[in-house]
């Protein structure tokens, strides 16, 4: 019960964090120098994202959870990426930021599945 109480609050605590993240200026934050910076953290981003939902949903014993996880980290990165550009005079609604989040969420659900086949 502590565990997945646990599991909760990380999974609520990392939305609220991506929902502040992607509506701030982060024009200053220190760079990769990769020319793909930003697609990276939404990658990697967007993987964590999916994981912990993933588990949120695994706690609740939702049949179908990864699906479930998936779908709900692509759609929720979609919205965000309408919003910024509704929402915010400084942010746009980037396809390219759409297809990092969707990357980052497949190559997650891929690696959950990988790991349940193999244990």
């Amino acid at each position: 019960m502590l565990k997945n109480r646990l599991i909760y609050t990380i999974t609520i605590v990392y939305t609220l964090a991506i929902i502040a993240l992607s509506f701030m200026n982060l024009r200053e934050l220190p760079e990769l120098n990769t020319g793909f910076d930003d697609k990276i953290f939404h990658c990697i981003a967007y993987a964590l994202f999916c994981l912990l939902w993933y588990l949120c949903f695994e706690a609740l014993k939702i049949k179908s959870s990864l699906i479930f996880a998936i779908v709900f980290s692509i759609v929720f990165g979609g919205l965000i990426e309408i919003l910024q550009s509704k929402l915010s005079s400084y942010r746009t609604t980037e396809f390219f930021d759409l297809l990092a989040n969707t990357l980052g969420v497949l190559l997650m659900a891929i690696g959950i599945r990988l790991k349940k086949r193999y244990n």
